[in-house]
């Protein structure tokens, strides 16, 4: 009996630790997270200021915040080199983290030799602060119980909602700054306004949380909304620039910065407080359980029936916390309009290929809308709407092969990247899902049908398959989509075969 319970007690050490590091995990993810959200943004405002000043004043801020960041990124990689770093399913993401703290550096000495654009700045930045929101993302889900997974999942939204604000933010500022916006810039800013607009929604499926009621109350005021509303004759070109415009968009937008910051650090704080606390409890029980394992032996019966107890809280924890893992996980990556995934499905799931960064050749990617979407929210609604996004997904996804990716990008934009074909073989698919488009038909509750159809870029991936090129083959098979819009919709259009993107008109959607 004695054996018995040494062997219960093993087993619940090793459990109990498991809970003990969930706390370790939850410093990490709050400190990778402090670094997306601030420490990161921080330093590309500053590298900006002195890149177009000069100034002794901007050497120093810029100084100072590459200090901050040197110091946090210390932290977080002592933090993985004491924790994790001999976990061979965390490799990959922990050698993101190194190879983006290493780029960092080697961006640092270019921008001191060189005289960079704010542009080119937030290009060479912006990868750093994803890198590290993709490992908050992978770590979520190494949480001891739900509350923590969930509070990370908001932590997450949250961080989401703050990377796109300060990219719309960067080129609202540069257009009521007077500098007017290119057409890819003004459709980077509609692109990051959904985005906001999108992970706030997101954030009122949180009812029950307190660590995002300033970004929510901020929305709902006259401030807020009167931003949005600033935000969308932006993108429209229907604003007047003007000194006392811009000073009071500079506060307002001050404002729903402020009120972002503060909740990320609630939430964070809530993280490591949920860390502590099962770390705390982790302790307790154990200690607890062995103190009743060396009493006397008539303790021993009572000892063991405590390990009993404990070993089917543990089991029912460890059930429940897979359960909801595998919930959260699909629902962080997947589109739950379409079944399809979303556009951060579809970066993790083109990262996580095991040929993505070595196999080189014959694969392309395409990028397809629904022609004159709007008008059909507008004449039916949007639950017609959704139907036709619906009829859209399944069409594409049966003429898509099993190991290609397709996802919804976002409204009604789709990508998809196809594996092992040539540019032809990728316009001969889309050509195909256009034509099946074309003969089918959304059945409306009134009795009447209504046919759509929808344009087509494809470009092909340049050299090896990775991030860098996957993301340039893209930008091409967007213009290539712009062209087949402006040659008349409902056609597939590549890459090559399209004049420069400054000689095309921006048609409408």
């Amino acid at each position: 009996m004695i054996l018995e319970a040494g062997a219960l007690l093993r087993e619940q050490f090793s459990k109990y630790r498991a809970l003990e590091n969930s706390r370790d995990y939850a410093y990490i993810t709050s400190q990778a997270g402090y670094i997306a959200s601030f420490v990161l943004p921080q330093e590309s405002t500053a590298t900006t200021a002195y890149q177009m000043s000069g100034s002794e004043f901007s050497a120093q801020v810029l100084e100072k915040a590459r200090a901050e960041t040197d110091h946090s990124l210390a932290t977080v990689l002592e933090m993985l080199a004491q924790k994790i770093a001999g976990r061979q399913d965390m490799v990959f993401a922990i050698q993101e983290i190194w190879n983006a703290a290493e780029a960092l550096k080697r961006f640092r000495q270019q921008a001191d030799q060189e005289s960079l654009s704010a542009d080119a700045v937030i290009a060479a930045m912006k990868p750093f602060s994803k890198d590290f929101l993709r490992f908050v993302s992978v770590l979520r889900f190494e949480m001891g119980t739900p509350e923590a997974t969930r509070q990370i999942n908001l932590f997450l939204d949250t961080l989401d909602a703050n990377d796109a604000s300060l990219q719309a933010l960067f080129y609202s500022d540069k257009y009521l700054r007077g500098e007017p916006l290119s057409r890819a810039e003004t459709q980077a800013l509609a692109g990051f306004s959904a985005i906001l607009t999108e992970n706030i929604e997101k954030l009122r499926s949180y009812p029950e949380s307190r660590t995002i009621g300033a970004t929510l109350a901020f929305n709902d005021t006259s401030q807020g909304k009167w931003l949005a509303d600033l935000t969308g004759r932006i993108e429209a070109n229907a604003v007047v620039p003007s000194d006392r415009l811009y000073e009071r968009w500079q506060n307002v937008k001050a404002q729903q910065m402020q009120a972002l910051r503060k909740d990320l650090d609630e939430s964070s704080a809530e993280i490591r407080s949920i860390g502590d606390a099962m770390a705390a409890e982790a302790r307790f029980q154990f200690t607890a359980f062995l103190l009743a394992g060396v009493t006397l032996f008539g303790a021993v019966l009572a000892a063991l029936f405590l390990a009993a107890k404990s070993v089917r809280f543990i089991e029912q924890l460890m059930r429940d916390r897979e359960q909801l893992i595998g919930e959260l996980q699909k629902a962080a990556h997947t589109d739950l309009l379409t079944g399809l995934l979303n556009r951060r499905g579809f970066d993790v799931a083109l990262t996580l290929r095991p040929n993505t960064r070595l196999v080189s050749g014959s694969s392309s990617v395409m990028i397809f809308d629904l022609d004159k979407f709007k008008h059909i929210n507008d004449s039916h609604g949007h639950d017609v709407g959704d139907l036709v996004l619906q009829k859209t997904a399944e069409i594409a996804r049966k003429l898509f092969r099993f190991d290609d990716l397709l996802a919804r990008h976002g409204g009604e934009e789709f990508v998809g990247f196809v594996s092992n074909v040539s540019l032809a073989e990728a316009a001969d698919l889309a050509n195909r899902i256009r034509e099946a488009l074309e003969r089918s038909e959304v059945q409306l509750e009134n009795g009447e049908s209504l046919r759509v159809t929808a344009s087509f870029g494809c470009a092909r991936i340049d050299g090896s398959v990775n991030r860098a090129s996957v993301h340039d083959a893209l930008k091409r098979a967007d213009q290539a989509l712009y062209a087949a819009k402006s040659a008349g919709r409902n056609r597939v259009i590549c890459d090559i075969d399209i004049e420069p993107i400054e000689m095309l008109a921006k048609p409408a959607a």
